[in-house]
């Protein structure tokens, strides 16, 4: 059994760079992962390297307006 088998993640910045590393490991422990970026085109990118089970939120999540969004895209 993988460590993170049934378990959901949320990576903010998930679209590129460290971020996309993080979302890259988790998914490859078994995790459905859920990114975030503010860049459309890498984001869905981002998405389709990680795989069929992966969600991408196109989000500002450095404010507070934007967490907030992105709390209630999540609980949606």
């Amino acid at each position: 059994m993988q460590r993170f088998e049934g378990k959901t993640v949320l990576v903010t910045g998930g679209n590129s760079g460290i971020g996309l590393a993080a979302a890259r490991a988790f998914a490859a422990e078994g995790a459905r992962v859920i990114i975030t970026g503010r860049d459309a085109q890498t984001l869905e990118a981002a998405r389709q390297a990680l795989g069929a089970d992966a969600i991408a939120l196109r989000n500002e999540a450095g404010t507070v307006a934007g967490a907030r969004a992105l709390a209630d895209a999540i609980a949606a």
